[in-house]
């Protein structure tokens, strides 16, 4: 939702949980419109979404479909410059 000026917020949630929800839609949509290729991971490092963009790389990496990598573990997509982390290091809290 476009905003005219700074001091138009009419429309705009007042409760914490429908700001939330705006702000969360809200950066999916950055991510889903990104130039790009970009991909979500859930707490325990595996794929539950990809965008249009990364999906376009899937043929490249040997992958005929975005079905063929949700729920595949991240690690075995992506290659992290960060040493291998413990699975209990991706629950959440830790």
């Amino acid at each position: 939702m476009p905003l005219t000026s700074s001091s138009d917020l009419t429309g705009l949630p007042k409760d914490a949980g429908s700001i939330l929800n705006l702000a969360a839609k809200s950066l999916f949509d950055v991510i889903a419109h990104a130039s790009e290729g970009m991909l979500l991971v859930d707490h325990s490092g595996s794929v539950v979404w990809i965008n249009d963009q990364y999906r376009r790389f899937l043929p490249a990496l040997g992958y005929a479909s975005k079905q063929e990598v949700v729920e595949m573990p991240v690690s075995a997509l992506v290659d992290s410059p960060f040493p291998r982390l413990p699975q209990a290091h991706f629950r959440a809290g830790t």
